[in-house]
């Protein structure tokens, strides 16, 4: 379940190093940007691995028995996550269900996916399993033109649970993520996923923040109320 996400703690001793060397910032301050740069250090390596998938002749054909075994083995390696083909009528099939009777053409990320950019950041509750998730989708594209979008919806509460793990926060410290919408996206405790961030359970006053450019969600890290 973790193959993918093994070997991110390096990101952890980058940090340790340039505060041990510059000395400055507080351990609160030394969280946020170690959640930010884990959570998009692994959202990076998805979306460079489904760039390569999308460019497959299995997947730029759209044939969904073609590409199933290769999104099956790529669900596999990674966190929690539903993988999904999706056509540009909105129907979409996934690894675990096949073709789904919903549609997802009436998603935020479907026109920028649909007009060629990478979508990331979407907090969603899956269609296909009702849980809180993260949509990242990239183009296929085929003679010029897009023929649909290569699509994971990866489960925060379990994404939660691996920043946390490798966070290795001090006792009494929680870490959290919210939506510019300020919902709780990621929490150390992910009973919290989709609470208003105001629920966060974090002092203020020594709470550090700081915005991922990736998601554009805001990360902060603190100690616990």
């Amino acid at each position: 379940m973790r193959k993918m996400w093994m070997g991110l703690g390096v990101v952890l001793m980058v940090v340790a190093l340039q505060v041990a060397c510059f000395g400055q910032e507080s351990a609160a301050e030394v969280g946020a940007s170690t959640a930010v740069g884990l959570a998009e250090t692994y959202v990076e390596g998805l979306i460079r691995t489904m760039v390569v998938l999308a460019a497959t002749a299995p997947v730029k054909a759209g044939f969904w028995d073609g590409m199933f075994h290769l999104l099956q083995t790529f669900q596999e390696a990674s966190l929690p996550m539903a993988t999904w083909f999706l056509n540009t009528d909105g129907s979409y099939s996934t690894v675990d269900k096949g073709p789904a009777s919903a549609n997802l053409s009436d998603r935020a990320y479907f026109p920028v996916v649909m007009s060629g950019q990478i979508a990331t950041g979407y907090f969603v509750v899956s269609r296909s399993t009702g849980k809180a998730s993260m949509v990242t989708a990239v183009p296929v594209s085929s003679d010029g033109q897009v023929v649909g979008a290569l699509g994971v919806s990866l489960f925060l509460e379990s994404f939660s649970l691996a920043i946390a793990e490798d966070l290795s926060l001090p006792a009494g410290f929680v870490f959290y993520a919210a939506t510019p919408d300020g919902e709780i996206a990621l929490h150390s405790d992910p009973a919290l996923i989709q609470a208003d961030v105001s629920e966060a359970g974090v002092i203020a006053g020594e709470t550090a923040t700081k915005a991922s450019v990736l998601f554009g969600w805001t990360f902060g890290v603190g100690p616990a109320e």
